[in-house]
């Protein structure tokens, strides 16, 4: 995954959140080198691209209005994510 450090960035997430995610998705030994996601094995843009969806539908999209508007905070020490657009609020799943 080339870009992998500039995805996070871009979703305004932190790229070890987006990481472990993705390695829980996989289940394969990773490391991030320059940017890159080099992961140990053999993984088409297909599968790639559904566990970016996943990540988009669980710790990016608003649940409510579905629009990308969020940041993660930390309430009661729960994280959540809360929409800046419609002001929705919803429990993240843990990694």
């Amino acid at each position: 995954w080339k870009n992998f450090s500039k995805c996070a960035k871009d979703l305004k997430r932190e790229e070890l959140q987006m990481y472990k995610f993705v390695m829980k998705e996989i289940s394969t030994s990773s490391t991030i080198v320059n940017g890159t996601l080099v992961l140990n094995g053999i993984f088409n843009n297909q599968k790639m691209n559904q566990i970016l969806e996943k990540y988009l539908k669980f710790f990016v999209l608003c649940s409510a209005c579905k629009k990308p508007d969020t940041e993660i905070v930390v309430q009661n020490n729960v994280k959540i994510l809360k929409c800046t657009a419609c002001g929705a609020i919803s429990p993240l799943p843990k990694l």
